[in-house]
């Protein structure tokens, strides 16, 4: 990778981790997915949310278009997610989304 591909991914990154930084349910998700890519050795599987607030809930709806309203819990797909992300952040995103170690997650 050269100096321009490795200036852009940073950018991409740091795209990445302020729009997931925006709301506390998506630490929640990564959460999930590096306990997940952990587990796999991959970036796989699903994460269920469960007891989440009201704007948690808008959030994720706002994300997957998609109504998540009176559902004890949600199931999040790292397929879906990352399909979703591709569009919804730029197509480069990709490449953040498919490295789920370099989100900072207390």
């Amino acid at each position: 990778m050269n100096e321009s591909e490795q200036e852009e991914l940073e950018k991409i990154k740091k795209e990445c981790l302020a729009y997931f930084g925006q709301s506390p349910v998506w630490e929640k998700v990564l959460r999930g997915f590096r306990e997940k890519y952990s587990s796999y050795g991959r970036f796989g599987g699903k994460v269920v949310l469960k007891n989440l607030k009201s704007q948690d809930i808008e959030e994720l709806e706002g994300f997957f278009g998609k109504s998540f309203h009176g559902q004890k819990s949600v199931t999040v797909s790292a397929e879906k997610f990352r399909q979703l992300g591709c569009r919804r952040l730029r197509p480069k995103a990709c490449r953040c989304l498919c490295l789920p170690c370099s989100h900072r997650i207390r």
